[in-house]
């Protein structure tokens, strides 16, 4: 702490820290704390040197780190060639710019990628997102489940794309607060941004004419609604200028979209029973879970019989057999039926050998002929070295009490039900999917279909926002001034004209009857609607509304003269005011925007000459 003496006039009393002390007393800035701990010193270096403490320190994540690298360096190339661009010199490089920008590129890419990867391949971009949708339920064998492709609109609404193994509760829970977070969640961020873009289109709209009460009422007051849907509906068919008009058309279906994203985004997903694959063997309706069958080697017969029911073996049998049939085929010489032995490159050849076609219809080549020396070899990752094997090697199979040489049975891969082997071919398209009646469980997704459709519809909103926003930057004089539309200043300014038009104080506009006010500011029953002109932004409109004389016409509640029991209602004035013109010439007076700090002076000055008037 540094210490002064009164009577020296803030003289510092040590010298050794005269320094500061002549600092903080002369310095414009404002005071700020000191210390000398180490904790100062902490904040400092951490705040130096933020890359190092960003940096991911695990091997396992270097990947991630060099990733988010790469994609730091895209994104300020990126922003570095846009605002190169010639579009780019006519905006203003702010941080609300750059907002705006990343707001389109996270809401149109990005959900478009996801959409890329979810949806089924195809063809031609998004092509799986519109094709026919099939529910598939896991073990479902070859081949496509019975009843399960969904055509027509019910695909718009087919959950093909599920999630978890939940209970009833756990689904339930995951629905709702789906419902709450997403859904609420993403219309709040749309109504935000709709408001933002409105105002400003809306400012940049009355610089042209003047907006009417109602409108103004419901997009800089209220925001979009279904009470801005009515008002937008009516202002088409009075709208005069074609930009306006489309304007408003634009504005309709854009607060259309933020009234629809919570409904889309709940319809769009939902739960669904867990569905497991059931198969029926025969002819009959006698169905039974696919987990019942087991992965066999189907044995159809020997090379010289067909059995009358095919035969299950054990399917390692299967696999090992595979896997020598198919290395000592291109390593190892085989002996025809006719005793002509055939060499290992014709056999491996055999589709294009021609001495193998030519002994092909002697049968199949038999590996244990007699002196048949050959070995194969194969490598073994987990000794690190190659194994050989010989090339007449067999492998037995025991069916029936009888064992046979694994070359000599004519089998496939299949399945096994009651000793009987079904191969893959006659299991194809058999299978139907069922809810699993033994383990009821529930899975949460969502429609591929009409998620598509969403992200599209985002992405031309997001786009078409960005455009009219743009407008209002780089034309409106009151947006390039930096006025900006807030609720709280929508609702002085509707006091304001209300005032100006009905020549009625605060209070009286308090207790004035509802429906002369309505037909005053909105034009009912013959009256014309009131206008909100450019002039309202002028900082001395309050002046020229002094100087306006007001002459009172009809009453407010529609009946009678001033004399009466019940009274009337106060009349509307007319203002002696010149319209603002739309073009101004150079000698026209300039406009000056009302700024934050005059508003905040305006407000503390009225509440001091409220407390005095006490």
């Amino acid at each position: 702490m540094v210490g002064y003496d009164d009577k020296k006039g803030m003289a510092p009393n040590h010298t050794c820290v005269s320094v500061v002390s002549t600092d903080d007393t002369f310095s414009n800035s404002p005071p700020r704390r000191k210390t000398w701990g180490n904790d100062s010193i902490k904040t400092e270096s951490k705040w130096r040197n933020w890359r190092s403490w960003m940096k991911w320190k695990t091997h396992w994540n270097w990947n991630l780190h060099e990733l988010w690298l790469r994609s730091w360096h895209i994104t300020k190339v990126a922003t570095w060639f846009i605002i190169s661009m010639p579009f780019a010199k006519h905006t203003r490089r702010t941080q609300r710019q750059i907002h705006a920008f990343w707001m389109v590129v996270l809401t149109t890419i990005l959900p478009m990628v996801i959409l890329g990867m979810v949806a089924p391949m195809s063809t031609y971009p998004f092509g799986g997102v519109f094709a026919d949708k099939v529910i598939g339920c896991g073990n479902q064998l070859s081949g496509t489940p019975q009843n399960s492709t969904i055509t027509g609109i019910e695909k718009v609404f087919a959950l093909d794309t599920k999630f978890g193994s939940l209970s009833f509760a756990q689904a339930k829970t995951v629905d709702i607060a789906w419902d709450v977070f997403v859904g609420r969640g993403v219309q709040l961020i749309a109504w935000w941004v709709a408001y933002t873009v409105f105002c400003d289109a809306l400012l940049r709209a009355i610089e042209r004419h003047p907006a009417s009460f109602s409108i103004f009422q419901r997009i800089a007051l209220e925001g979009p609604s279904l009470g801005s849907l009515w008002t937008l509906m009516k202002e088409l068919w009075v709208a005069k200028c074609r930009w306006t008009k489309a304007l408003f058309f634009y504005i309709f279906w854009s607060t259309a979209y933020v009234l629809l994203v919570p409904i889309v985004l709940g319809a769009m997903t939902g739960y669904d029973s867990t569905a497991i694959a059931w198969i029926s063997l025969e002819s009959d309706n006698n169905i039974f879970p696919v987990s019942m069958l087991e992965p066999t080697w189907v044995i159809e017969g020997t090379l010289n019989q067909t059995w009358a029911k095919p035969a299950c073996a054990d399917e390692k049998l299967y696999e090992k057999y595979s896997f020598m049939n198919s290395f000592r085929q291109g390593y190892c010489d085989c002996q025809l039926s006719n005793g002509t032995i055939l060499p290992a490159l014709d056999v491996s050849q055999r589709w294009t050998s021609v001495s193998y076609s030519r002994f092909y219809r002697y049968g199949r080549c038999s590996y244990d002929f007699p002196n048949n020396n050959q070995t194969w070899k194969t490598w073994d990752s987990s000794l690190n070295k190659y194994i050989f094997y010989p090339c007449n090697a067999t492998v037995s199979v025991t069916i029936a009490g009888k064992t046979y040489d694994g070359q000599e049975l004519n089998g496939s891969s299949g399945y096994c039900y009651n000793s009987v082997g079904y191969n893959d071919t006659s299991l194809e398209d058999k299978t139907r999917c069922l809810p699993d009646t033994a383990a009821q469980t529930y899975q949460w997704g969502f429609s591929t279909l009409m998620s598509g459709l969403f992200v599209f519809a985002t992405a031309g909103w997001a786009i078409s926002m960005y455009v009219l926003w743009q407008d209002a930057q780089i034309n409106s004089t009151l947006v390039k001034e930096g006025y900006q539309m807030t609720p709280l200043r929508a609702a002085f300014l509707i006091v304001q004209v209300a005032r100006r038009r009905t020549g009625l104080g605060g209070k009286q506009l308090i207790r004035a009857e509802t429906k002369g006010l309505e037909r005053e500011l909105y034009g009912k029953d013959g009256l014309d609607k009131t206008d909100i002109a450019f002039g309202v932004f002028y900082e001395n409109a309050e002046e020229g509304e002094a100087r306006g004389k007001m002459d009172w016409e009809t009453p407010v509640g529609g009946g009678g003269s001033g004399g009466g029991d019940g009274g009337t209602a106060p009349c509307s004035p007319t203002v002696e005011e010149p319209m603002m013109r739309c073009s101004r010439s150079e000698s026209s007076e300039e406009i000056q925007v009302i700024s934050d700090e005059d508003l905040r002076e305006r407000y503390r000055r009225g509440v001091e000459e409220a407390r005095l008037a006490r």
